[in-house]
């Protein structure tokens, strides 16, 4: 390998070296002066114009294709009858209000007492519009030891269902010793007969 200065020594001394060499300069075709010329009709000939879709249209027949369609006769129904289920209204003079529990916390909807007992005192319009709420000591046995209400205290009926409360029979857990659950009450329309004791 030869290193030659970028002088006109040197490129004299490269010139000679690239015409008079064994090995001729390499020809490089962007070089030509006629490439650009032959390019440009090689694209030109691979570029093929397809010749612009003209569609063939026909004759529709003048026959009309809609299907004509029959209205129901004056006084007549359209759809077919039916005819609606009774729904028999229950009889509001043969409900009264009754307490059932809903669980706040430690005990789940499942673990409630199924059978609840009758609640003896008269269930007034305060009484079943107030939200109550009590914190009940349950023993192994799943009977009620200590019953506190959660509310401000005082209210009317507050003694009534904390007496009731204690009547009732949860599920025994013999593990817990001592159990705290907190529940809430509601009043419903229950049937007077005693149908459905809850």
């Amino acid at each position: 390998m030869i290193y030659l200065r970028d002088d006109a020594q040197g490129r004299a001394l490269t010139l000679r070296a690239l015409e008079g060499g064994p090995f001729p300069s390499r020809f490089k075709p962007e070089n030509w002066e006629g490439f650009a010329l032959l390019e440009s009709a090689g694209i030109e000939k691979l570029q093929l114009e397809s010749p612009p879709y003209v569609p063939r249209l026909q004759d529709l027949p003048k026959a009309n294709q809609l299907r004509s369609f029959t209205l129901a006769a004056t006084g007549e129904s359209f759809f077919p009858q039916r005819s609606a289920e009774r729904i028999v209204a229950p009889d509001s003079t043969k409900l009264q209000l009754a307490p059932a529990l809903y669980p706040l916390s430690g005990i789940t909807l499942e673990q409630l007492p199924e059978n609840l007992p009758p609640f003896p005192a008269a269930i007034t319009s305060a009484m079943s519009s107030a939200q109550w709420r009590f914190l009940l000591r349950l023993s192994p046995a799943g009977n009620v030891i200590d019953c506190v209400s959660l509310e401000q205290g005082g209210e009317t009926g507050a003694a009534e269902l904390e007496t009731w409360l204690r009547k009732i029979q949860f599920l025994p857990d013999l593990k817990n010793p001592d159990r705290w659950i907190s529940l809430g009450i509601g009043f419903v329309n229950q049937p007077s007969d005693g149908t459905d004791a809850r």
